[in-house]
């Protein structure tokens, strides 16, 4: 698990800071009031290589993550950031749009979608879920359907997977 912001987001910051543009990614991640356990984490970098936002992952894939999430520690996260959209989906402001988080698996639920578009989201990042779910028209129809429901755009990368071809045995990649 890494620490944000800490030297892998320094390292993206650069990246985002000599490109001008935003970075948002996801990784586990301490917080630091659990050093000793993890949360999968989504985060945003601007253009000057700040980290703007992060969202802690409401809703782990089991049982293959095996990382803690806000329902974990339930009272302790609403003592801590309060019972509001922001304590759970956070949105932030940039001149690109209003940005936010939506973690592979949290878009297969309509209410995390609805929780970023009530907290005003415009551009949602959704991280890809692993294979084989990935290569599954649920995702790219779940994707879709988050989008549509909330009029807002759902930028969904890595969703693409391999196939064979007809004369060969070798995989190639289908984008």
């Amino acid at each position: 698990a890494i620490d944000i912001p800490g030297p892998e987001t320094d390292a993206l910051g650069e990246i985002a800071r000599q490109y001008g543009v935003f970075v948002m990614a996801q990784a586990k991640a301490r917080h630091p009031e659990w050093p000793d356990r993890f949360f999968n984490v989504g985060f945003i970098i601007d253009p000057s290589g700040a980290v703007i936002l992060q969202h802690y992952k409401t809703m782990p894939l089991f049982p293959v993550e095996h990382s803690m999430c806000p329902h974990d520690v339930y009272d302790w996260w609403i003592d801590r950031y309060g019972r509001t959209l922001d304590a759970f989906w956070p949105v932030v402001d940039t001149p690109i749009g209003r940005l936010g988080i939506m973690m592979a698996n949290e878009g297969s639920y309509p209410e995390n979608a609805r929780g970023l578009a009530m907290n005003g989201c415009e551009l949602v990042y959704r991280a890809s879920i692993p294979l084989p779910a990935a290569a599954n028209d649920y995702f790219e129809i779940q994707t879709r359907a988050r989008a549509l429901d909330n009029n807002m755009y759902v930028l969904a990368p890595n969703v693409g997977t391999y196939y064979l071809t007809k004369d060969s045995e070798a995989p190639i990649d289908a984008f």
